[in-house]
Formats: structure tokens, C-alpha cells, sequence
């Protein structure tokens, strides 16, 4: 099983976010340049009184994750909120289409929670919207964030910092959007950041 990236968020929308969420923004939509040209779905994942509450949430849902990689392709981002019985999971993903119907019998047989809902969304406003609506400290109902490795790619938190540290955030941002949108792995985005270094030097 891969391992999760995490993160959490605060504060409220646009030029009033935090870091934290600005983080989470960032990741979304690093995700979606990443993965441009492919469909964008968001899942919502209920709870009921059904589900045990002696496991967290995460578990329930990697059980899900594993059950989905055995048959069709799923890379996510996701948001855990206080919502519902036992929580409630809002996730972005790429990859194939997921039967309705089957997801429900899985979640409910893992998490005893039928209710699902999933629906293609458009990538230029996916990321504001999810981060407004669900990644914020208003009525205590954010938890917490993660994504997997697929997402983006294994070290892309170390390599975006490692940039900014180099270029400052401005030509960084710049640098981090090209390198996604031409969906470059770890060691070609290392590979561009010393040629990037080496050119300005010689300037």
C-alpha cells in the first residue's frame, strides 16, 4: 500500500486563508495540473450509526482504496471532516469510472454507510471550492487532509520547498506549474532545478 501525504487547514476563504489551508489549495492544485486532460471526480464518503466508531475513519477508507486498485485506477486527494456519525471524507481522484452501485455495497460493507455520492467536477474550480467549503475551522468540522503518492509523486512537498528556498515563491510557483503541467518525475524536476541554478549563475 502506498503511503499518504498529510497535512491539515484553517482559517476562512481566498486572501484570508491561512497557510495551512494554502497548502492544501496548493496540493489540489498541483494535482490537477498534473493531471490535466483526464476526468476529475469528487467522492463524498458518509458515515452511519452503523460504523464503528473503535477504528478511525482512514482505515475504513484504505480498505475501500484497496478494494478499488484491484479493479480501476485511483489517485486522490482527500479531506476528512467532523461532519455526520463518525466523520465524513471528501475526495478528489483521477482515474476510471467507478460504479455508483458498487461503491455503495463496498463502503457500506466496510463502513456500514450506503450513502455515497459521486459526480465528475470541473478542474479550474475544484480546488477553491473544496478548500472553502470543507478545509476550514468554521464550526470545527475540518479534521485533516492527505494524498497519495500517485497524486503528485513521491518527495513533491520536499522538492516544491526545495525550489521556493532556491528561486523565492514567485518564479518558483511559476517553475512548480510547468514542471506539473508536463507531469516531470522527482528526478527530472531535480535534473531542471540545477540547470536552473546553472543558467543563473552564468547570467
Amino acid at each position: 500500500m502506498q503511503r499518504e501525504q498529510s497535512g491539515s487547514c484553517s482559517q476562512s476563504q481566498g486572501s484570508s486563508w491561512g497557510k495551512k489551508q494554502k497548502k492544501c489549495y496548493h496540493r489540489i492544485k498541483s494535482g490537477i495540473a498534473r493531471h490535466g486532460g483526464e476526468i476529475l471526480r469528487f467522492l463524498t464518503l458518509t458515515t452511519s450509526p452503523q460504523t464503528d466508531p473503535r477504528h478511525p475513519l482512514g482505515y475504513y477508507f484504505q480498505l475501500l482504496v484497496k478494494r478499488i486498485r484491484r479493479r480501476w485506477t485511483f489517485k486522490y486527494i482527500k479531506i476528512e471532516t467532523w461532519e455526520g456519525v463518525c466523520g465524513v471524507l471528501h475526495i478528489l481522484f483521477y482515474g476510471d469510472f467507478i460504479p455508483h452501485s458498487w461503491l455503495s455495497r463496498q463502503w457500506s460493507d466496510i463502513a456500514g454507510a450506503p450513502n455515497v455520492w459521486i459526480k465528475k467536477v470541473s478542474p479550474g474550480r475544484a480546488a477553491s471550492y473544496v478548500v472553502s467549503q470543507y478545509c476550514t475551522d468554521q464550526g470545527t468540522y475540518f479534521k485533516a487532509y492527505s494524498w497519495c503518492q500517485d497524486w503528485l509523486f513521491r518527495g513533491a512537498v520536499g522538492v516544491w520547498l526545495d525550489i521556493v528556498k532556491k528561486f523565492g515563491y514567485g518564479p518558483a510557483l511559476e517553475f512548480w506549474r510547468g514542471c506539473m503541467q508536463g507531469a516531470l518525475p522527482e528526478s527530472e524536476i531535480e535534473k531542471l532545478i540545477e540547470i536552473k541554478i546553472h543558467r543563473q549563475l552564468c547570467l
